[in-house]
């Protein structure tokens, strides 16, 4: 009955769908099947006979045309498997979005460089403004992008291809006020974080631990430039914020004076000059219990000790878990504690650096290198290099 086979179709959605086999003689008449379903001439669907050819098409396909066709012809029967693949392979989806972030159509078709259109409330967007930027990536990707939403955004979004088009909803809420009241600093941070997911942290932690009485104090007075004859011993924890900014391209320390207010960073400084915070933490043997809850991997050590002392004699009897018998064990002491604690630190990204050197960095810093006699000065110097 049949004289040519019709192999297996595979379309995408929207396109048509031509299905044609012959027959011996022109007086043959066919019947056209969708699984058990007989199908008829429609406005979609469209059957046709050109003298021993017998046609069925489908002007616009959509995913439920996939299936089994059958075309008979009296007893004789012939299968075509048909596939109709979805038009994108990441659909348009509805959004709801906070006022002032971005918002982002995306979408990927399955066909690559294939024409579209995007439309906001029946009217296409003819092109690229200054908030609404149109975009297409590697052939399939499709983007719409909306700069910093406004309210009055809201609406019915849809993208067309050919003529399938396809409509979703966007819903723009207002900011809340707890956000409005922040810092214009804070508010641009938490917006730009928002966006993308992620935020550059331009923070510097320097901790300060050491021995009760072996300089911690003076030295940072001494690092911010100020006067240390008023020093007295620091209860629990000093924490100096906002005194020093780091030049994140240059590497410069700039310090404010103790007269002067401590310094917020503007928006535009945040992404220049990092903050620096120093942590000068009590050398008492009470606190050092206490402490380990504030040892982060995300900060500098600095491990002050009075090179005056003996390192060889012994030092803090009945410390937190036993005596140490000299000033070198005080220092390995430290050592183990801030990189055993700091190990917890879920945001540290590795324990090592790329010397294979151990995370956080810990630079010992000598003191009291004043009550040391120059001949023993000069003999220790002599007897380490």
């Amino acid at each position: 009955m049949f004289t040519s086979k019709i192999e297996p179709q595979l379309c995408i959605e929207g396109n048509k769908l031509h299905l044609a086999c012959a027959v011996y003689t022109d007086n043959i008449e066919v019947k056209w099947y969708k699984e058990n379903e007989q199908l008829h001439k429609c406005e979609n669907i469209l059957i046709r006979i050109e003298k021993y050819q017998r046609m069925l098409t489908i002007e616009k396909t959509t995913v439920a045309d996939s299936g089994n066709y059958y075309v008979k012809a009296g007893k004789v029967e012939m299968r075509i498997p048909v596939t109709v693949k979805d038009m994108f392979r990441r659909p348009l989806v509805d959004v709801t979005i906070m006022e002032s972030l971005d918002t982002k159509f995306e979408i990927e078709t399955e066909e690559e460089n294939v024409h579209v259109q995007w439309f906001y409330n029946g009217k296409e967007i003819t092109e690229s403004t200054e908030r609404r930027q149109i975009s297409r990536l590697q052939g399939r990707v499709h983007t719409l992008t909306i700069l910093q939403t406004r309210l009055t955004d809201s609406g019915k979004y849809s993208i067309k291809i050919r003529a399938y088009n396809k409509v979703v909803e966007l819903n723009v809420k207002e900011m809340p006020e707890t956000i409005k009241n922040m810092s214009v600093y804070d508010r641009e941070a938490f917006l730009k974080a928002a966006n993308t997911g992620t935020t550059t942290r331009y923070n510097v932690r320097v901790m300060i631990v050491g021995k009760q009485s072996a300089g911690k104090t003076c030295l940072l007075r001494r690092l911010m430039n100020e006067e240390i004859d008023d020093v007295i011993s620091t209860d629990g924890i000093n924490i100096e914020r906002r005194k020093c900014h780091i030049d994140i391209k240059t590497g410069v320390w700039h310090f404010y004076k103790s007269s002067q207010k401590p310094q917020v960073l503007s928006v535009d400084q945040s992404e220049k000059f990092a903050d620096c915070a120093f942590w000068d933490f009590a050398g008492q043997k009470e606190f050092y219990a206490t402490h380990q809850t504030f040892l982060s991997a995300n900060a500098v050590y600095l491990l002050v000790v009075d090179i005056s002392e003996d390192f060889k004699s012994k030092t803090y009897e009945n410390m937190i878990e036993k005596e140490f018998d000299s000033i070198g064990e005080y220092i390995d002491f430290w050592l183990d504690n801030i990189h055993c604690y700091c190990t917890d630190d879920k945001n540290t990204p590795m324990q090592c650096n790329e010397d294979g050197n151990l995370n956080p960095p810990v630079i010992i810093v000598g003191t009291g290198i004043d009550k040391i006699h120059r001949v023993c000065l000069r003999y220790y110097c002599k007897a380490n290099r």
